[in-house]
């Protein structure tokens, strides 16, 4: 029961990061343009880029069929998984106050931009 209930949250709550993502990518991006100084790209940036998309990826496979990742099963205890949800709940929560806060001055990207205010409260 508990398996499945599982199965069931856990899209909701992936379906509902990347809307909430996409919508203040969106609404409070900024062109180019407006860039001093953008944080340069190196072999660490790309190398967590890429293991979060096998994340990814792989919760998508699990939500589908958990069969698929058998070969990787961890049997953690229920509690445990619900406590994995509530902490993923809780960043949302927090990723929601700190992009409300910082309003207009929020980038998906580390970087410095024109007219840049800056945050003291």
């Amino acid at each position: 029961m508990y398996e499945n209930l599982f199965r069931a949250i856990l899209p909701m709550v992936i379906l509902a990061f990347v809307a909430h993502r996409g919508y203040y990518v969106k609404k409070y991006s900024r062109p180019d343009d407006d860039t001093l100084k953008k944080r340069e790209e190196g072999i660490a940036s790309k190398l967590a880029s890429l293991l979060g998309l096998i994340g990814f990826f792989s919760m998508i496979a699990y939500v589908i069929n958990p069969n698929w990742l058998a070969w990787v099963d961890l049997s953690f205890p229920t509690w445990l998984r619900g406590t994995g949800v509530v902490t993923a709940i809780l960043g949302f929560a927090l990723l929601q106050w700190a992009q409300n806060t910082l309003g207009k001055s929020w980038s998906d990207t580390p970087r410095m931009m024109k007219e840049q205010t800056l945050i003291t409260s």
